[in-house]
């Protein structure tokens, strides 16, 4: 047995390698292991050998005579550069994993010659003779994963076609990375060439230099593909016709600086409704995209999920039918006229708008079913007037309310009295909480951080709560004096109040399972063994005064 070293060493043992002579699988994987001495070869019985997370930068020629091994295991190898030439002769390879080694530069030469390859996860087209992309060809029992990187070295369409990708039906996933700084408008052809088969579940194309997208990505006989990511295909002004793939679910585009519309293109054709399938969209890091384009009320049947973030000019989104999950981040406010269409949801999060000082009257009223609603870092929000809605919404479970620092007073917000979570965290000019909250007959948990409030309502807190949590308020000088009435109370923690004196004449109630005070410092003297505040906490099981 090995075990793990965390300092670097050059080789192991000659000895070690010489007395293991019959072993079968060896992991020498989370070691500091810099390289295989040249008498690894020595192994000739090795069917399984793993150096994954080693400090290995190339593999020693001597380890291509491991004729008997059927897995090599390089997982985040992050200094290996290259395989050994001899790779080629280690015929009874069936599992190559090279998973994060992002320096490897090729992959060496006449790869081709493994055809029984099974999983190889990652194959580096070089540009030496036997290094190409056509090295793919004979191996058709490839299956699972398979992600090709520098798709941008492959030396023309001939060798493109010679990759087969299209006869490769055991495969599930496809991934083809280009590199940088490639010249605009290149490799549409080519890709042109490297169709998979029709029985690919999930299809990644990363850095795309070319100006369009293959007329294959939206052919509905690519039935089985469920998922498709496309990143930092910065050229192209138009998204590739996805919409009649019957199949597809998850669908994420990140990072297309020249898009500036979703037009009709990206529904394809009328044969059926647009994204039959589809349930999660991702829009992400789209700084010109402008529009939205709707083209009838029928697409998007499916999808419960849309994530829009940093989309700074997208200025609308069509009607969704069936939307549950909406994520609004760093987009222009003028988006927020398109939510009350979306009656649907039940999750709302809003983030990054902008210099919006007022949410849009009537936002929330239409969405009857929403539970969840986040509010966060509108830093020029001033209130949340009733206009808004709020009080409306009469499934609402969850509020948070968070990095408003120019939110000044929720005296005047009602709030719908199904709430059951309350947060309100760095709001730091807040002064008042919204009244009422003895009416949440609900509310289970609420947590008050980083605000300047100085004091609760009079009313007591409703007897439903389980968990208050009061944090780095400065300004608060005093506890809820009827806390001890709530008689479901579990859990109080108390942190970074530096003015806060005491706990309440009452005390606190016999419920509360756990107390927490931390950074207060008047109180925590108060609340020590045999301090004044002492008996009022003496009964609580788990305490915790730093």
């Amino acid at each position: 047995m090995l075990v793990r070293c965390r300092k670097p060493f050059a080789k192991l043992p000659y000895d070690l390698i010489t007395s293991l002579r019959c072993l079968r699988s060896l992991d020498l994987s989370q070691l500091a292991l810099k390289e295989l001495p040249d008498a690894i070869e020595n192994l000739r019985h090795l069917r399984y050998l793993d150096l994954s997370h080693t400090f290995i930068n190339i593999l020693p020629e001597s380890a291509c005579k491991l004729y008997n091994l059927q897995v090599l295991t390089l997982i985040n190898c992050r200094n290996l550069v290259a395989l050994p030439d001899g790779t080629t002769y280690l015929s009874n390879l069936r599992h190559l994993n090279l998973t994060g080694c992002w320096r490897l530069i090729s992959m060496p030469p006449h790869m081709g010659n493994l055809s029984s390859l099974q999983r190889l996860h990652r194959f580096v087209v070089g540009k030496r003779n036997g290094c190409g992309i056509g090295e793919l060809k004979e191996m058709d029992e490839l299956r699972a994963i398979l992600s090709i990187d520098r798709v941008g070295d492959v030396l023309n369409i001939t060798e493109a076609k010679k990759a087969n990708l299209n006869k490769k039906q055991c495969l599930h996933k496809l991934e083809l990375r280009w590199g940088r700084n490639l010249p605009k408008g290149t490799d549409e052809d080519l890709l042109e060439f490297l169709e998979p088969h029709p029985n690919l579940r999930e299809f990644t194309v990363d850095v795309y230099p070319g100006n369009r997208f293959p007329k294959w990505m939206g052919k509905s006989v690519l039935s089985h593909l469920e998922r498709i990511e496309l990143y930092s295909c910065n050229y192209s002004k138009t998204l590739p016709s996805l919409g009649q793939l019957p199949s597809l679910k998850y669908l994420t585009i990140s990072m297309m600086s020249e898009l500036g519309s979703i037009g009709r293109e990206f529904y394809g054709g009328s044969e059926i409704k647009g994204f039959p399938s589809l349930e999660k969209l991702h829009l992400e890091s789209m700084v010109n995209l402008k529009e939205w384009q709707e083209i009838d009320h029928g697409e998007f049947p499916s999808l419960v999920e849309l994530v829009v973030l940093n989309c700074p000019s997208l200025a609308n989104l069509p009607r969704l039918p069936s939307l549950s999950k909406l994520l609004l981040d760093d987009c222009h406010g003028t988006i927020l006229s398109s939510v009350p269409l979306l009656t649907t949801l039940s999750s709302l999060k809003i983030a990054n708008l902008g210099r919006i000082e007022l949410l849009p009257s009537g936002l929330l009223k239409p969405l009857s079913a929403l539970k969840e609603l986040k509010i966060c870092n509108l830093y020029w929000l001033r209130a949340l007037q009733e206009e808004l809605g709020l009080k409306d919404l009469s499934s609402l479970r969850d509020l948070e309310i968070k990095t408003c620092p120019r939110l000044m007073c929720l005296a005047g917000t009602r709030v719908p009295s199904t709430l059951q979570y309350l947060s309100i965290l760095a709001c730091t000019a807040l002064k008042d909480l919204p009244n009422g909250l003895h009416n949440l007959s609900s509310l289970q948990e609420l947590s008050i951080i980083k605000c300047s409030v100085a004091s609760f309502p009079e009313d007591k807190l409703p007897s439903s709560l389980k968990k208050l949590i009061i944090s780095a308020c400065a300004n608060i000088e005093s506890l809820p004096a009827r806390l001890h009435e709530l008689p479901h109370l579990e859990y109080l923690a108390i942190e970074s109040c530096q003015k806060l004196a005491s706990l309440p004449p009452m005390g606190l109630p016999p419920s509360l399972d756990s107390l927490s005070i931390i950074r207060c410092a008047m109180l925590e003297e108060r609340c020590k063994e045999g301090g004044e505040d002492w008996p009022k906490i003496a009964h609580i099981p788990h305490k915790w005064i730093l």
